[in-house]
């Protein structure tokens, strides 16, 4: 309830937290309203039902000091259930640790980040855009992709979120997924022979999601 969240706030007495209610806009809208009104020259996403580790940002920072030159650091991740049961490591993205070399080509065949993890320069947004509200089922990686395409990432191989998995996997999101990933693809940049590759290859996983998805539909209607 916004009246207790409000109260919980105030009680911090901390200047560096700042409660700003707003009506229920969509995720990418919140997150514009949120970047908008930060003040700080770093900014860091987490969703109300994922968690972050106590030292999450602190060991971005440690990086960030590390290496001026890096625009966004991303970790990895466990999924956990609805009681915060672990369930496994999210990404599996078979990196290393470091910074993330063409990570606009390598996100072409499908999204590795996860968003709660990011830490990124408030001026990138400058050059990439606000979160594009059009998308509703894939935000992060759209708007993940849009950052690649200005700054490699760097990669902090240590598990410092925890990403909720929802038992909302049904078929009408699985299509809807595959559908907003294909716009997704279609509004990018792509030139070279890997990125069209990769590319190529996202699409087909995405068709075939989709295909798979009508068969379900057409076998479960028959009469």
């Amino acid at each position: 309830h916004s009246g207790h969240f409000s109260a919980l706030m105030a009680s911090f007495n901390d200047p560096r937290f700042r409660y700003c209610p707003k009506a229920n806009g969509g995720l990418s809208n919140a997150r514009n309203f949120g970047v908008d009104l930060s003040k700080g020259a770093w900014i860091a996403f987490i969703d109300q039902d994922d968690l972050w580790d106590e030292d999450k940002l602190e060991r971005q920072m440690t990086v960030v000091r590390e290496n001026p030159e890096v625009n966004l650091i991303f970790t990895d991740g466990r999924n956990i259930g609805n009681i915060n049961r672990e369930l496994g490591v999210a990404s599996k993205n078979g990196l290393k640790e470091g910074l993330v070399r063409d990570t606009y080509t390598r996100l072409l065949k499908g999204n590795f980040v996860i968003c709660s993890s990011v830490l990124f320069r408030k001026t990138m947004q400058a050059k990439a855009g606000q979160s594009n509200p059009c998308y509703r089922i894939c935000p992060d990686y759209e708007y993940t992709i849009r950052l690649a395409e200005h700054t490699d990432f760097y990669f902090l191989r240590k598990t410092l979120v925890s990403y909720r998995i929802h038992g909302s996997n049904t078929m009408k999101n699985q299509l809807k997924l595959a559908a907003e990933e294909i716009l997704l693809l279609c509004d990018r940049r792509i030139v070279t022979k890997k990125q069209k590759l990769l590319a190529t290859y996202n699409l087909l996983r995405n068709l075939v999601t989709l295909a798979t998805c009508w068969l379900k539909k057409i076998v479960a209607n028959k009469a």
